[in-house]
């Protein structure tokens, strides 16, 4: 488990939008730049309101025995997606 995971998602983040005009190594698009700092300016309101801005999902996938995607006639993929909800 990372230790810090939130503190260096902060750091790539921020490093990602300042470093975008000086040779973008993280070869980001002028969208995602757009989007990182949305993220940035949320997290630092919702720090600020000391409310979460934090969703974890957990997917479950059905596989074949090859490993590959189950589908069946009705669903091109056999995939379930739940929101956590925190206590």
């Amino acid at each position: 488990m990372q230790r810090k995971a939130t503190k260096n998602l902060l750091d790539h983040v921020e490093r990602a939008i300042t470093s975008f005009n000086k040779g973008n190594p993280y070869n980001l698009t002028k969208a995602q730049k757009i989007a990182l700092v949305r993220f940035q300016d949320v997290y630092e309101e919702s720090k600020a309101l000391k409310a979460s801005v934090v969703t974890a999902y957990e997917l479950k996938f059905g596989m074949t025995e090859g490993f590959q995607l189950a589908t069946n006639q009705k669903y091109p993929s056999m995939m379930v997606l739940k929101e956590i909800k925190g206590k």
